[in-house]
């Protein structure tokens, strides 16, 4: 596993294997808004990690749907699928521990998934491309943020439901992620 360094090293995750080519920065193919970190992989997945204004109106338990359904809007999407908010099989035990330790504040994780379509700007439905979304939100109250962790992946549109388990990639960004410089929200 390579430790990534996100914003300016102000926090950090596990992406990918030792295989530095597997995933990319996409900084360094297109611009990329300073409250994003995106990095795409050799499949298509994309991962970004975004820093975004606490929703206070936002229940902790509905967090991730709220954060998915706002996704699919912000993306044009008609046809979106909000599957799941179990934390069956994510292993985010130690990411709150991790946060809280680090700053003494406590941290609200909420895990989701779902699926979206994607047209990919054609008008033609037929070439539309199904997309599954797994979904990290850690609330961080004291310092007014959201952070956002997900992970898209596209599939075939015939794909079933029944892979409505956390995929390993997620499971190792989400257990990995550690904030290491809390002045960043200052």
């Amino acid at each position: 596993m390579t430790e990534r360094s996100l914003f300016g090293g102000a926090m950090v995750c596990h992406i990918g294997t030792t295989n530095l080519d597997e995933w990319r920065d996409v900084s360094d193919v297109r611009q990329v808004p300073d409250h994003q970190e995106c990095w795409q992989d050799i499949d298509q997945r994309v991962l970004v990690i975004e820093i975004l204004e606490h929703q206070r109106g936002v229940e902790n338990d509905k967090a991730a749907e709220y954060f998915f359904t706002d996704l699919a809007t912000a993306n044009g999407s008609s046809n979106n699928t909000f599957v799941s908010t179990s934390n069956r099989n994510l292993l985010v035990t130690g990411l709150p521990s991790t946060a809280s330790i680090a700053s003494g504040i406590g941290v609200q994780a909420n895990v989701a998934m779902g699926r979206d379509t994607d047209v990919a700007g054609n008008p033609r439905q037929q070439e539309s491309q199904s997309i599954r979304v797994e979904l990290c939100v850690l609330r961080l109250p004291s310092v007014e943020t959201d952070l956002l962790i997900t992970l898209s992946t596209p599939t075939p549109n015939t794909a079933t439901e029944e892979q409505n388990e956390f995929s390993p990639i997620f499971q190792q960004i989400v257990s990995s992620f550690q904030i290491r410089d809390w002045t960043l929200f200052e």
